[in-house]
């Protein structure tokens, strides 16, 4: 009897710490651009590191490998990477081409697309790419 009590309390606590890893996270949403505008906005959901948009159900894609590798920042290195492989860097793909967030005064809040989807790149190929204007700042085109 004590055996089959243990085995439930495993399976309990194993379920609800699979959940606990596979359900977006309000603090790593805040450490995106845009990462808060879900559907509607060009990106599947609030869960851009997951493959799917089910909690507790999915795994974590590309996007989501490589924003743990970057401890969960919004790093240069990670703006400028490619996770998807689809020649648009996640930082375009969120609204940031030029990798400025946290300071969000020149980031894109329409024509996202998202990071973990090859086949999702933003529509307008200007917004794929940081534009610079000659007094070096930097210019957008919306």
């Amino acid at each position: 009897m004590e055996r089959a009590q243990t085995k439930k309390l495993t399976v309990v606590a194993t379920t609800f710490t699979v959940f606990l890893l596979c359900t977006a996270r309000p603090q790593y949403r805040s450490r995106l651009p845009n990462a808060d505008a879900g559907s509607g906005s060009g990106l599947p959901c609030k869960m851009l590191g997951h493959s799917m948009c089910t909690p507790g159900r999915s795994t974590v894609n590309a996007f989501g490998s490589h924003f743990a590798a970057s401890g969960y920042r919004w790093t240069k290195e990670f703006c400028m990477r490619d996770s998807d492989g689809d020649g648009v860097s996640n930082g375009a793909e969120l609204g940031d081409p030029c990798c400025e967030f946290p300071d969000t005064q020149n980031i894109r809040t329409t024509d996202l697309s998202n990071p973990a989807d090859r086949s999702s790149f933003p529509r307008d190929i200007k917004h794929r790419s940081c534009q610079k204007k000659n007094d070096n700042m930097y210019g957008y085109s919306f």
